[in-house]
């Protein structure tokens, strides 16, 4: 489906979001935007790691150089 691929596409490229035009769109949209558990721990370690630079450099995060 259309709406599904533009919207992971979305997702995939930094969009937070999209528009719907009708109710029946709302599940494929939120399925495309709602961050896997991966994701959201990877988030969280991000998080933690700023916290304990205070807001400076932060280092690395699984091999992933992190600036603030």
């Amino acid at each position: 489906d259309g709406l599904i691929a533009d919207a992971r596409r979305g997702a995939e490229i930094g969009f937070v979001g999209k528009p719907a035009l009708h109710p029946r769109q709302v599940v494929a949209i939120n399925e495309a935007f709602t961050p896997t558990s991966v994701q959201v721990e990877h988030a969280r370690g991000v998080l933690a790691a700023s916290a304990a630079a205070g807001g400076g450099v932060m280092g690395q995060l699984s091999a992933v150089q992190l600036d603030d």
